[in-house]
């Protein structure tokens, strides 16, 4: 959003349709967000709390790991490739998609903690090297490594939807 639309959107709110604005949702780098907050257009009491878009976090996990596969290869450093367990692309989408649902789906930070933890390690996971440590465990649990003597079967990937969110 450009900053003086935002601008004049928050100001407008109050006057035109008696709503106060709380929260900003910014896409990381916004100026939006830098205009529009000291001009507290809802009130001194007010606080206008900052929240990042989704897309944008996982956009920025994925660029950020591809450039890192991109500088090791400068200092021949080899991430990407052929091989089992490389960081191709098809790896670094499946990161993402799974940083960003462990982020929506975790009540607490600890658990995030845990659910990023849990598929970086997951999906790094290899026969002769398992890494389950911080996979879920139970019923509800994502993990086949985990369940493969369950006689549930739970779908790998974790589902889109949070199943503990409404």
């Amino acid at each position: 959003m450009e900053p003086e639309a935002a601008e004049v959107m928050w100001k407008q709110s109050l006057e035109l349709h008696n709503i106060r604005y709380t929260t900003f949702v910014r896409d990381g780098d916004s100026k939006a967000h830098d205009r529009v907050v000291p001009q507290k257009p809802c009130g001194e009491e007010v606080e206008i709390r900052k929240e990042e878009c989704m897309n944008h976090v996982e956009k920025r996990m994925g660029t950020a790991l591809r450039n890192l596969v991109q500088d090791c290869k400068k200092r021949g450093i080899t991430l990407g490739g052929r091989q089992p367990g490389s960081l191709t692309d098809a790896a670094i989408k499946k990161l993402t998609t799974y940083y960003g649902r462990a982020i929506l789906c975790s009540d607490t930070v600890e658990d995030m903690q845990r659910a990023i933890w849990a598929t970086l390690h997951h999906c790094s996971s290899t026969d002769d090297n398992p890494r389950h440590q911080f996979c879920p465990v139970g019923e509800n649990s994502w993990c086949f490594f985990l369940n493969r003597h369950r006689t549930t079967k739970v779908s790998w990937p974790p589902p889109k939807q949070c199943a503990h969110k409404t």
